[in-house]
């Protein structure tokens, strides 16, 4: 089942904004395209992960509809999609702890009395800012989630910015 049917699974995150001594961000908008390409050029616009529910489920039903097809002559190659959906489940579930970490680290850092007092940390968040929002840029030009996790590395990449 097309992720257009049961809507995109990426959003934007604007930028924060000090404001009296106090970080806010703005609200997000939903991308457009049922691809999760999203027609806003925002600077500082930043993708992220959403509606990731409805892919477990559909992955769950892609699971068991393949487990019932395994006493036939195709076993061999419904071994391999059990395969590529279980990683697909794993890289996403590593995804979402990865976004939930750098959403939470954007607040910290967003402060300059913040990175005042930290510098080094500061600086280590900024590297992984770079790539996260590096990462969420190519995903965004290409939405399709099966590329997206069995890209050659990601789990490493992913895990590396966790």
């Amino acid at each position: 089942e097309s992720s257009s049917r049961r809507g995109s699974a990426y959003r934007t995150r604007g930028p924060r904004r000090r404001t009296s001594g106090s970080s806010t961000h703005s609200k997000h908008s939903s991308m457009e395209s049922s691809t999760g390409a999203s027609s806003d050029s925002t600077p500082g616009m930043v993708p992220i992960l959403t509606n990731v529910e409805s892919i477990f489920e559909t992955l769950e039903h892609h699971h068991a509809l393949l487990c019932n097809c395994a006493t036939n002559s195709f076993s061999e190659d419904l071994g391999k999609w059990q395969k590529r959906l279980q990683t697909l489940e794993t890289v996403l579930h590593l995804w979402m702890d990865v976004q939930r970490d750098w959403d939470e680290m954007e607040d910290i850092f967003a402060s300059g009395d913040v990175r005042a007092i930290l510098p080094k940390e500061s600086r280590i968040f900024t590297s992984a800012d770079q790539s996260y929002r590096q990462l969420m840029k190519e995903v965004k030009s290409n939405a399709n989630i099966y590329q997206s996790t069995s890209k050659s590395g990601r789990t490493e990449f992913l895990t590396k910015l966790q």
